[in-house]
């Protein structure tokens, strides 16, 4: 792993009384993903707002590229390259990826909006539009699956969870776009009707996880952190799975119908 470019320790920040954050660190290396987890009201988006200057710390120190730093805002934090995308339960569905991350501050060329500019920023190789949302219907999901299906410059489509790889499979059945030389699917989870496509090999595979080591490994890691150690990456249990490997003795119990 790269260097350390970030470095927060000791944040502690109050509301009206009330602990947000206490004592909370966090260190990012480069070429690092990190997942930052924890449930309603631990104090993710609190910690996430104090790095980027939306919210003031109570004490602690931020250390970023080796510099002791404090954002007055997000404007700031942006600046010296740290950007954050917030929470947002209503996704703007019609805007590309690229367009979503360049909300409030669009490339322009003239009084225009410049796709290609912030696709070229963001670094987009391939155009990956946001489909199904969770609390749409079936027959609505099926529709928009559709959409992205007819799609001419389509190479592939993800299902996130068994409700969208559902809807993609209803979708393909009345266009029969997917499987081998066509548009490559691939899902996650399990339930029977994407079990079932992935024998069919209309979709290429899916990743499932072992219920029982990703519960216990996030119980594990939540003790250890509440206790204040250090935690660190764990193998949660996710396994990909396809049409040759699905009947394997290590992946058949962690599929379901």
């Amino acid at each position: 792993m790269g260097d350390l470019i970030l470095s927060m320790k000791g944040i502690t920040k109050s509301f009206s009384g009330v602990a947000a954050l206490k004592n909370a660190a966090l260190d990012l290396k480069a070429g690092e993903v990190v997942a930052l987890m924890g449930e309603n009201g631990a104090g993710k988006s609190t910690l996430m707002k104090i790095l980027t200057g939306i919210y003031s710390k109570d004490s602690g120190e931020i250390q970023y590229m080796g510099q002791e730093v404090c954002f007055k805002g997000p404007a700031e934090s942006e600046e010296a390259g740290i950007s954050i995308v917030h929470q947002e339960l209503n996704m703007m569905n019609d805007l590309t990826v690229a367009q979503n991350l360049f909300i409030g501050r669009e490339e322009m060329n003239g009084f225009l909006i410049d796709d290609k500019k912030m696709n070229e920023k963001a670094g987009v190789k391939v155009v990956i539009d946001v489909g199904i949302p969770a609390e749409v219907k079936d027959v609505d999901a099926a529709a928009v699956a559709s959409a992205i299906l007819e799609k001419k410059d389509l190479i592939a489509i993800y299902g996130s969870n068994e409700f969208a790889a559902n809807a993609i499979i209803t979708a393909n059945e009345g266009l029969d776009k997917l499987g081998a030389d066509k548009v490559i699917a691939v899902g996650f989870d399990a339930g029977k009707k994407l079990l079932d496509a992935v024998r069919a090999k209309t979709f290429a595979g899916a990743v499932t996880q072992d219920p029982v080591q990703i519960g216990y490994q996030a119980v594990k890691l939540a003790v250890e952190a509440a206790d204040g150690k250090s935690v660190s990456d764990v193998d949660t249990g996710a396994k990909w799975y396809n049409a040759d490997n699905m009947d394997a003795d290590d992946i058949k119990p962690c599929l379901y119908e």
